[in-house]
């Protein structure tokens, strides 16, 4: 079973019924969501640019694919949803922002400020608003560091990549 002369297309052929049950069992049993993942595995090996001839066992490959791609999905299910403010539709929270000048670090040490932001939202990802929390709760580094259980260098370099996003956001805000 390990020498295939055979394309991509007639492995999908033959192996779809195994990988109709693998995926029924991944996904509990649940019959669309399984087919919609064999569907994305056999898109994503007929997209691969690798030939079939390379492969010594293409159809732990194509699981690998499979397990990848449902990975992938309830990734995709569980990412929280962003609203942006620089969706022109979102013009009412956009109203709702204090008008600042950004004077760099002055403004971002601002409680007031990062209460602000942090309560109109922004693309922020959960760690960067539990940082802008415990910044504006006046934590410092070796607070937060703690509160993480992270080394104090990672939360510093968050803390100023966090700072510079806002800087962004507050000139963008200004216009």
């Amino acid at each position: 079973m390990n020498s295939y002369d055979s394309t991509w297309e007639d492995l999908c052929l033959q192996f779809y019924p195994r990988l109709s049950a693998h995926a029924r069992r991944l996904t509990h049993g649940n019959i669309e969501r399984a087919e919609d993942l064999v569907q994305e595995t056999m898109v994503r090996i007929l997209g691969c640019d690798r030939p079939s001839s390379e492969i010594q066992t293409p159809l732990a490959y194509a699981f690998t694919i499979m397990k990848n791609a449902l990975r992938d999905q309830i990734r995709k299910s569980t990412r929280r949803q962003i609203v942006s403010l620089d969706d022109p539709l979102n013009v009412e929270l956009q109203k709702q922002l204090p008008v600042i000048q950004p004077t760099v670090q002055r403004d971002l040490e601002n409680k007031g400020l990062l209460k602000a932001v942090k309560l109109k939202g922004g693309r922020l990802t959960g760690r960067e608003g539990r940082l802008l929390e415990l910044m504006a709760d006046g934590k410092d580094a070796g607070q937060i560091a703690d509160i993480f259980e992270e080394d104090i260098r990672i939360i510093k370099s968050d803390c100023n990549a966090l700072k510079a996003k806002l800087r962004y956001r507050l000139a963008k805000w200004q216009k």
